[in-house]
């Protein structure tokens, strides 16, 4: 079993061949080196690497990562400031340094593998929170915009189209107050497809009968995209779920109300049926550092549920499974607490608690049978590896 990873040092970017053998030896092997490196991302399948060189600021590299050649190369007349692809790595979305004769309109969408341009726009400013400024949901059948008083959608035939236009949306989602939007993840197409089929073949069909399926595929297809409106005065913050249908529609499945919240972080379960919220103030009588607080939504049947109020102390993390609907909460002054939970149920109480130590990061491995629990920065360095399933810890180390 082999994987390759890249390691950003200070003087570039380090590529990596980490192997296991069949005797059970662990083998890393440095592949190259490639000097200068300041940022560099990979494509989510694995077939492009986006590189950022200090010596060329306004220039982007996309490298095929199997002959690490250049392909092609993405050039403004200011310095890059941040870059990213599409969840299925079909498209690249670049930033440019905003400056209003020079570059205008800075944010290019460019197809990955073509740097074919599809758009441009302005975007004036740029944060962690609000990028990537176009999100798509999942399998990439919407891409969702959030402009003033309003979300814009746009669909994958949209912008296969050639003559995509920014200001021409399939779905406009009017949200006078919206602040940040979140598009969930999709099942594949052809699971969608898979299923809906054997769902027809299993039951007999009638003239009469409706039929129970979505015009996304079905209830196992639904797709969203959650809008939040920070709070303002006299009104509390608000989140609410849309879904989106192909057909121009986007119906409102979900609502919750917070006070306190002037930001929100949304993270999705892997198949797009619930999310945590995680709102956070900076106006708190409780720290300095603002208060924090955490909750769970489901996106059908208007289920919520608080789990980490802000007296409870600072949410560090909290952590979806890659493979299942369990999730995972860090949260408390340290040492602070760490306790799992399943989304299937209505999440009341958690599963099981892991309990408390001087760490505060967390991290599943790609299939979700490992929980990394560490503390790293201003901490010890304290790193525990579990297995969720069996409520115990598998190794132990300090960094």
């Amino acid at each position: 079993m082999e994987s390759e990873f890249i390691a950003l040092t200070r003087d570039g970017l380090e590529l990596y061949n980490a192997a296991l053998s069949t005797d059970g030896k662990f083998k890393v092997e440095k592949l190259r080196s490639i000097e200068g490196v300041e940022s560099a991302e990979w494509s989510p399948q694995g077939d492009l690497v986006a590189l950022f060189r200090k010596s060329s600021p306004q220039k982007l590299e996309v490298l095929d990562a199997n002959t690490w050649e250049v392909l092609h190369t993405v050039e403004g007349p200011t310095p890059v400031s941040k870059f990213s692809f599409s969840p299925l790595g079909s498209y690249l979305l670049v930033c440019f340094r905003f400056e209003p004769n020079q570059c205008p309109e800075n944010l290019r969408l460019l197809k990955a593998n073509t740097a074919e341009e599809v758009t441009r726009l302005a975007q004036r400013g740029v944060s962690d929170l609000s990028w990537p400024p176009l999100r798509w949901t999942g399998g990439e059948s919407f891409m969702c915009r959030l402009v003033k008083g309003a979300v814009h959608v746009f669909t994958r035939q949209q912008l296969e189209s050639g003559s995509f236009s920014i200001n021409n949306p399939l779905i406009r989602i009017n949200s006078p107050r919206a602040s940040a939007i979140f598009a969930s993840p999709e099942p594949p197409r052809n699971a969608c497809k898979d299923a809906g089929k054997a769902a027809a073949e299993s039951k007999p069909t009638s003239s009469n009968s409706s039929s129970s399926s979505s015009s996304n595929g079905g209830s196992g297809g639904s797709v969203y995209c959650a809008v939040f409106s920070k709070e303002t005065k006299g009104e509390p913050a608000l989140l609410e779920v849309y879904e989106l249908h192909e057909k121009g529609e986007a119906t409102i499945v979900a609502k919750k109300s917070f006070f306190h919240a002037q930001e929100a972080d949304c993270q999705w379960a892997y198949d797009g049926r619930a999310l945590l919220v995680k709102t956070h103030t900076d106006a708190s009588d409780l720290t300095y550092y603002g208060s924090s607080a955490l909750y769970f939504l489901k996106c059908q049947g208007g289920y919520d549920l608080r789990l980490v109020a802000a007296e409870e102390g600072p949410v560090h993390a909290a952590l979806w499974s890659r493979s299942t609907i369990e999730f995972v909460v860090c949260y408390g002054k340290v040492p602070a607490t760490v306790a799992m939970y399943d989304g299937n149920s209505k999440a009341t109480s958690p599963k099981f608690r892991l309990g408390e130590g001087m760490r505060t990061f967390l991290s599943f491995c790609s299939f979700s049978k490992l929980l990394l629990w560490g503390g790293f920065g201003n901490l010890a360095g304290e790193v525990e590896v579990w297995m969720p399933r069996k409520k115990g810890i598998v190794g132990k180390t300090v960094c």
